[in-house]
């Protein structure tokens, strides 16, 4: 299937949850979302658990909230999330419902490390280029961490090789492979405090994750606001660009 991609015309943007506590995070809330696009973000051929290759974009997908019996969901309006599964699908203009919480999963701590150490040079690019690639890069080690059987922490995560790995490609898809796996060398030496893994699951469409911000001073009337990566305080925007197609599975 066909996905457009925007290409940003400003700095990458990642949303994260503000709650009031680690606690707050237990409950399922159900949400209703709608994929605008997934960008920025480049076109790969990765492999996982197969000698056929798969060509898909390894980028960030930007969702609008469409519905949840949660008022402080419903009032946000814009989600940015990451795949988590690739034996399921999703479509740019396709409409899905998720069940979303805090992720308990065995890769939940490492996916934590990567984004708090590594979302500030997403957010830092200033070139469409260097946002592709950053944007590529997270999703590519997003993949070897949730797909890729290695000990938690571990420093032995590599996309090029083993059970997930991607195929090289353009000179941009090159630069995002290295810089996967210099971010997942990394692991064993950062730490995700301060950040939770929340995880989007259906059983209809690939489970997805975003990053939350636990904050340890509650903050009245903010339990669900959603804040931009750097920790602005505002609501994380899409910006609009220009459309350019391009081959997902």
């Amino acid at each position: 299937m066909s996905f457009p991609i925007k290409a940003f015309a400003a700095a990458l943007s990642a949303c994260a949850f503000l709650m009031a506590s680690p606690a707050a995070s237990a409950a399922s809330v159900q949400i209703g979302v709608h994929l605008d696009s997934v960008s920025p973000g480049l076109g790969v051929t990765i492999y996982n658990h197969s000698s056929t290759g798969m060509s898909t974009i390894a980028g960030q997908q930007n969702y609008t909230v469409t519905s949840s019996a949660d008022q402080d969901f419903l009032g946000l309006g814009s989600l940015t999330a990451w795949c988590v599964e690739l034996s399921q699908h999703v479509s740019v203009g396709g409409n899905y419902i998720y069940q979303a919480a805090a992720a308990v999963d065995s890769w939940a701590s490492d996916l934590a490390k990567l984004f708090a150490s590594f979302t500030g040079y997403m957010s830092s690019a200033t070139t469409t280029s260097a946002r592709n690639i950053g944007a590529a890069a997270m999703q590519l080690a997003i993949w070897e961490v949730t797909n890729e059987n290695v000990p938690s922490g571990s420093n032995a995560y590599n996309v090029k090789t083993d059970n997930f790995k991607v195929a090289l490609g353009t000179t941009s898809v090159n630069a995002a492979r290295n810089q996967a796996n210099q971010w997942l060398g990394q692991l064993a030496t950062t730490d995700g405090s301060g950040w939770q893994v929340v995880k989007l699951h259906s059983d209809r469409s690939q489970d997805l994750v975003t990053f939350q911000q636990v904050i340890a001073t509650p903050l009245p009337g903010a339990a669900l606001l959603f804040l931009s990566a750097l920790g602005l305080g505002g609501l994380a925007r899409r910006k609009q660009g220009v459309q350019e197609p391009a081959t997902v599975a």
